[in-house]
């Protein structure tokens, strides 16, 4: 079976091929949901209520991440799949499932976790006096009560310089053993959709047995769609800089609009130039998706 990047993607185009509106939409209402929630999110955070906004989200989104897993897998195997089902499977016996499977991982990544916050630790003492030193100074200059030279002065930051040098490396080589360690645990909600009958802790193992020389592979695969990240990162600055720029043309005539329409007008510009951002995020992740979906299948074939 293909196991390499180019024949994996050209798998996923054909699975796809005249088949991509309906696992579109899919991962359309998988964004839909979380923008939603970081819409409420924002909402609360401004009247100081967020909290439980923030923890029903988190509790949410593992299992509609499985389940976005799980739907990707059917549509690989032209399987039946709704919208409607999409939601249903997310709240139903996987949601549970999902939960212990990602306290699996999360047990698993213990080590990395701790490494990185014992290397972001050697970054705070010189990062605390970057930001008092930049607090101090901007008030000292609003207010005129002090020369902003002479906060300086009071900051010896070379006494821990060398301390956020050394820990800025170590948390830079922890984030890539931590990508690594994560690695073997990529396709665990995969095995757990194909094998209810085993365990959360039997599905990471298992998922980190399948993974066993061919991290490379997947890392080759991950690698492989840098260059439509990137067009889509130039389109969302393009697009960006255009809204921008039209908005502040039309707040700078502001005095030939309504006053109706004064406000409304950019508003409505600004979320349009966002709709090809959105679709173009759709796709790409659609088939993103879709090819690490086959990744899976022709691997576990393989193993078979």
């Amino acid at each position: 079976m293909i196991l390499n990047s180019g024949g994996t993607k050209k798998e996923a185009k054909s699975v796809l091929k005249g088949r991509w509106l309906k696992i579109a939409l899919i991962v359309f209402c998988y964004f839909l949901v979380n923008k939603g929630l970081d819409i409420v999110n924002s909402l609360f955070s401004k009247i100081g209520s967020n909290y439980y906004v923030g923890l029903f989200s988190l509790v949410v989104s593992v299992p509609f991440s499985f389940a976005l897993t799980v739907y990707f897998v059917k549509y690989k195997r032209s399987e039946n799949i709704s919208v409607s089902g999409f939601f249903k499977d997310t709240f139903s016996d996987n949601f549970v499932r999902a939960w212990c499977v990602e306290g699996r991982i999360i047990l698993k990544m213990i080590v990395p976790i701790i490494l990185l916050v014992i290397c972001f630790a050697l970054c705070i003492p010189f990062l605390f006096k970057v930001i008092l030193s930049g607090i101090l100074m901007f008030v000292g200059e609003a207010s005129n009560t002090f020369d902003s030279l002479s906060v300086l002065e009071q900051f010896d930051f070379s006494s821990h310089f060398g301390l956020f040098v050394i820990g800025s490396i170590l948390f830079f080589i922890c984030m890539i053993y931590a990508y690594i360690r994560k690695l073997r645990y990529v396709y665990s909600f995969n095995i757990a959709y194909d094998n209810p009958e085993l365990s959360a802790k039997e599905c990471v193992e298992q998922s980190d047995m399948l993974m066993k020389g061919n991290r490379f592979k997947y890392f080759i695969l991950s690698l492989s769609f840098i260059g439509w990240k990137l067009v889509y990162l130039m389109s969302i600055s393009a697009i960006t800089f255009f809204a921008f720029s039209y908005i502040l043309n039309i707040n700078n005539n502001i005095n030939s609009y309504s006053r109706a329409f004064g406000k409304t007008v950019p508003s409505i510009i600004y979320y349009a130039c966002y709709i090809p951002i959105w679709l173009g995020s759709i796709f790409l992740t659609t088939y993103i998706r879709m090819s690490k979906t086959c990744f899976y299948e022709n691997l576990k074939d393989n193993i078979k």
